[in-house]
């Protein structure tokens, strides 16, 4: 009995951009650790994020890495639907 196939990761190969920048910069690759840090979550709520697509990121050989644009785009989103939250949730009151 052959064994069950694993759902292939959801991740996009990185490009020869991301590799110019993997190693410094403004722009480099962030690691796990690092957008947990800067999101103030732990490690596996990354790595729940990227395998839900809820963050895109890429692999460069084993490891997964976050372009910094993509984590401001995710944060960026949040913030718009934190805001509408709090819209949806004030009392209108009778005029």
């Amino acid at each position: 009995m052959a064994a069950p196939k694993k759902p292939q990761r959801a991740g996009v190969a990185a490009t020869l951009a991301d590799l110019r920048v993997l190693w410094g910069g403004r722009d480099r690759l962030l690691k796990v650790a690092e957008v947990a840090e800067h999101l103030g979550v732990s490690n596996a709520t990354v790595y729940g994020l990227c395998e839900r697509g809820d963050l895109p990121y890429v692999w460069v050989v084993t490891s997964m890495r976050i372009r910094p644009r993509d984590l401001e785009e995710v944060i960026a989103s949040r913030l718009t639907i934190t805001e509408q939250r709090r819209l949806h949730r004030r009392k209108m009151t009778p005029d």
